[in-house]
């Protein structure tokens, strides 16, 4: 398929996005698949379950347009499906709370108030497409007891710190403390390798 052909679908798919109530503000298509990008993470749920309650006419819509477009063997060649919603807001938190962890750590080394501090910390993405969940940090302590010894005020105050520093470098003010998740774990009972390269 050409570039201008795929700007051409994908535009025209929007607007036919738009017009079901469904409040595409970019589309991309893949060789048998599109994803939908809204704007607000609150809007992934509502436009999964239009874009299913409207399969049928959304396949009709992308037949018509790679006909039109002279990509119809492309269009028959495949099963064709809208495979993730995605949100940009979840994507600007997600890079926000990235971008703010060194400042956690840093910050937490010097607050004397925190008796029982991390050894590592790490972020993670959100998954709303999959799991549902938004992203964070996972705050890792070197064993057992020193988790447990977490609990209570130390955890809060690391809490309030992550919260704090990831609201101030919020430039379009866009993050609220639902869209981030704090973990606690001890390094023996969780997969270090795993964590650090989501991180």
């Amino acid at each position: 398929m050409e570039f201008k052909d795929r700007v051409y679908i994908t535009n025209e798919m929007k607007h036919f996005f738009n017009e079901l109530k469904i409040p595409a503000v970019y589309v991309e298509m893949y060789t048998n698949s599109i994803s939908i990008i809204v704007q607000k993470i609150e809007e992934i749920d509502n436009t999964r379950k239009s874009v299913i309650d409207n399969k049928g006419l959304v396949l009709e819509k992308v037949e018509q347009l790679m006909l039109q477009t002279g990509n119809g063997e492309q269009f028959y060649s495949y099963d064709w499906y809208v495979n993730h919603v995605y949100s940009r807001d979840a994507t600007y938190i997600t890079n926000l709370i990235r971008k703010s962890k060194e400042e956690i750590i840093e910050e937490i080394k010097k607050t004397r108030e925190i008796n029982t501090k991390p050894s590592h910390i790490f972020s993670f993405s959100s998954s709303y497409e999959n799991g549902n969940y938004p992203a964070g940090y996972n705050l890792v302590f070197d064993n057992k007891d020193l988790l447990e010894r977490s609990v209570g005020e130390s955890r809060c105050k690391l809490v309030e710190i992550c919260r704090k520093i990831v609201f101030m470098n919020d430039k379009e003010r866009k993050f609220n403390n639902e869209y981030m998740i704090v973990k606690f774990l001890g390094a023996t009972n969780c997969n270090m390798y795993g964590i650090a390269r989501e991180d």
